[in-house]
């Protein structure tokens, strides 16, 4: 299965230069692009070009100014030799309340990973570890694990409410996506005091939606009422199937 990559632009960012690099090929139609924390759109006359997957390139249509942050997200067209039903997430609350999370594809992270030089980044500016990508139509297991952010223990949920929401942007009023704690169908809380959920995505969910880029994040409304995003805004992406099932 191909893995989903999230990662600063390759290339010159000087108000001239329009071609940028991927550190690795990419399947075409997979790519998002971020100027400064802003989703761009691929056929507006600010969007990109997938100039050349097999050699990870592509263009954007408007050379990026001066101190600009690209960031590009896209599926890797490396074969890969694990399988991707489960998805593991790690979050962590600071006893501040300041929050951060991470996502792997084959495991979870570990709590000491650092990734302060992109929080450090403008408000806005995603982490490489936080991306979903997935076929459409299909299932994914989502493994949340809630930590404190001081000393990796885990956070209770017990009486908490988490909710799963995926939009179009992040301005939309109308989610394409949303689970809650309080259906166990839709987010179970299997292990409250290690801080363990599952979320379900059933194919129903992903079936109709068009192959676009997807935003997504995670909020932790605890039983003293403090509410927590525990997964800031992160990619979320699509892929077409080969195979081709009938979803009720």
């Amino acid at each position: 299965m191909a893995e989903p990559f999230l990662e600063l632009a390759i290339g010159p960012i000087n108000g001239i230069n329009t071609v940028y690099e991927t550190s690795r090929p990419y399947l075409p139609g997979t790519t998002a692009v971020w100027v400064n924390g802003d989703l761009h759109v691929q056929a507006n006359e600010d969007g990109w070009i997938e100039t050349s997957p097999q050699d990870g390139v592509f263009s954007m249509k408007e050379a990026p100014e001066v101190d600009d942050v690209i960031q590009i997200f896209f599926l890797d067209d490396t074969p890969s030799a694990t399988p991707g039903i489960v998805m593991l997430l790690e979050g962590s609350i600071r006893k501040s309340i300041a929050l951060k999370g991470k996502v792997s594809g084959v495991g979870i992270a570990p709590c000491s990973d650092p990734t302060e030089e992109y929080w450090n980044m403008p408000i806005g500016i995603l982490t490489p570890t936080r991306a979903i990508a997935m076929i459409r139509g299909t299932s994914l297991v989502i493994e949340l694990t809630v930590t404190s952010d001081d000393d990796c223990t885990p956070v209770d949920l017990t009486g908490a409410t988490l909710i799963f929401t995926v939009k179009k942007c992040e301005g939309d009023i109308f989610p394409v996506i949303q689970k809650k704690s309080s259906d166990p169908l839709e987010i179970e809380v299997v292990d409250a005091p290690a801080g363990k959920a599952l979320i379900i995505i059933n194919p129903i969910d992903t079936a109709h939606l068009d192959i676009q880029p997807y935003v997504f994040d995670i909020w932790v409304i605890l039983a003293d009422g403090r509410r927590c995003v525990v997964i800031p805004s992160s990619p979320f992406s699509l892929r077409h199937a080969v195979t081709m099932l009938t979803v009720p």
